[in-house]
Order: C-alpha cells, then structure tokens, then sequence
C-alpha cells in the first residue's frame, strides 16, 4: 500500500486546492500501480507553521509563498526571509525564469511584474542587466530574472530609509541612483 507525504507552508492552500492535490496524487499513483490499487492508496496532507519551513537558510511565510504564485518576489531583507536570528541569513537567491514554457528561454509576451522589497533601513540595490532580464543585488537575498520580455517590469520597493538604487543595463529605469528612492521600475528586457 503506497503512502504519499505531502507538507505545505500552512495558510498557502485553501481546503479545496488540498483536496484537489490528494484527488491528482492519487490519481498519478493509480495510473502507475493500477486501479485496483486505488483504495489501499493513502495520501497524507500536513501542514508546517509559517516562518518554521526553510530552503537555502531561508523562512518564507505564507504570504511570501503567495507573492511567489502571484509572479512577485517578497525576496528582500524582510523579517520573513531569513532575518529571525542573529545569525546572518544564508544567501539564497531565487532564479524567477519568465519564460513561455517551464524551462524554456523565449519570453512569453506577458506583462509580468516583479516585486522586490527593501528593508526599513539604508538600502544599496543594484539592478544589473544580465541579457535577458536582470539580477538585484545589495539586499539578504539576490534575485536573478531570466527571459524576460518588453511588457515585463521589475519594481524595486525600498521602504524607508536613506535608500540608494543603482541601475545599469536595463530599459526605463525611474529613481535610479537616488538617495532615498521609494520605488524604481525598470523594463526588464534590456535597453533597445
């Protein structure tokens, strides 16, 4: 009798998208083991505290897990992102392909927007061109978006705080290499 584990960030996924993932587990192991196998086939759906979930030294929140499904990246130094201990937060840095089809490399002709957050502190972002969209650095965690097209926009929310955004490579970069900008949105797909 096959037992599927399946563990989720508590509050991502509502009652009905749970029993939408136990329904197509199943459904996955009977086409491997047969039908007749479908009622000794278990799945088990726990739930793991918000902030108690951890990949590459980070805790995303629930609410980070829900930014990520909606195409924005709560992927700055915010309390929920590896900052909950005096130890500093192991780099991770989020790789956000904006492309077509999952792995693929040609852009997808959506306007997408990526979200970045500063902290409340003195920020020093910098937002690179790196081909095919752009990496942010300066802040606990990098975030590096590939493959994106002319509709796509990075903002870049640095709070408050005497902020500075160096912005280089990208097209329509706003605020760039102001003290104290509070948000700068760039098009992602490089200068034309």
């Amino acid at each position: 009798m096959p037992l599927i584990q399946v563990k989720l960030i508590e509050g991502v996924f509502t009652a009905s998208q749970k029993q939408e993932i136990v329904q197509r587990l199943t459904d996955a192991m009977v086409d491997i083991e047969g039908e007749n196998l479908r009622q000794y086939t278990w799945c088990m759906v726990e739930e793991v505290a918000s902030g108690e979930w951890g990949f590459g030294g980070q805790t995303p929140t629930a609410d980070d897990v829900k930014a990520l499904a909606r195409g924005e990246v709560a992927a700055a130094d915010t309390p929920a992102l590896g900052s909950h201990s005096a130890r500093p937060a192991t780099p991770c840095k989020p790789l956000l392909n904006l492309a077509a089809v999952l792995g693929g490399n040609a852009p997808d002709g959506i306007a997408e927007n990526v979200v970045v957050n500063g902290t409340n502190g003195d920020d020093n972002v910098n937002v690179i061109g790196n081909g095919s969209g752009a990496d942010v650095t300066g802040l606990a965690t990098a975030v590096s978006v590939t493959h994106a097209d002319s509709t796509d926009t990075l903002s870049v929310n640095t709070l408050t705080g005497a902020d500075n955004v160096l912005v280089n490579g990208v097209a329509g970069a706003a605020g760039a290499g102001r003290r104290g900008t509070r948000l700068a949105s760039s098009e992602l797909a490089g200068p034309g």
